[in-house]
């Protein structure tokens, strides 16, 4: 797994802030976010993952973007509760609070599943 710099997470926070709540920790070279206590991102190699599920999985399918995947014992694993952002979301708060809103949403169906 790769490192995030310092600039990019103060940024994501930055952008986030608006999100009840918000907390972030090391999670396996990278970091996980959490609103309320409900882990709803990665962030690998200043790349920004939201949780989805079968409700939120097209959405970003229909975009093109990427499931989290990483390297283990010569094999590519895919993780598919986890998909990359698209780069438009950074350009306007409001859009990537309104994707955050739905990936803590998932998260929450998913967990409570």
């Amino acid at each position: 797994m790769g490192s995030n710099t310092p600039d990019f997470i103060d940024y994501i926070l930055e952008m986030l802030a608006p999100l009840d709540a918000l907390s972030i920790r090391p999670l396996f070279g990278g970091h996980s976010l959490k609103s309320q206590e409900v882990p709803f991102a990665l962030i690998i190699n200043n790349i920004v993952y939201f949780s989805v599920d079968d409700t939120t999985r097209p959405h970003y399918e229909a975009q093109n973007m990427e499931c989290f995947s990483y390297h283990k014992q010569g094999k590519e694993i895919f993780v598919r509760k986890y998909y990359q952002i698209p780069d438009g979301c950074f350009e306007d708060q409001d859009i990537l609070i309104t994707w955050a809103e739905e990936a803590i949403a998932a998260a929450i169906r998913t967990r409570s599943s």
